[in-house]
């Protein structure tokens, strides 16, 4: 058996901005403590960012859009 976490948010500002940077300087530690988790198998990850993907729809380009963090134990 296996424990998915999923977490999704919708942020209040771009991702660069000082509304969010707390939230976004947090990502790595949380990534880390789910990394070293015992029975870790796998996280979501992103090209060099922090780790929350930012999804975007069709349509939604002007928007922040919601990110989404996975990770697997």
């Amino acid at each position: 058996m296996h424990l998915a976490q999923l977490n999704i948010a919708r942020l209040v500002d771009d991702p660069d901005s000082p509304a969010v940077a707390e939230f976004m300087a947090a990502l790595p530690a949380i990534n880390l403590l789910g990394e070293s988790s015992p029975g870790f198998v796998w996280r979501l990850v992103d090209d060099g960012g922090p780790g929350a993907i930012d999804q975007r729809f069709p349509g939604s380009e002007d928007d922040t859009g919601p990110i989404v963090n996975v990770t697997v134990l």
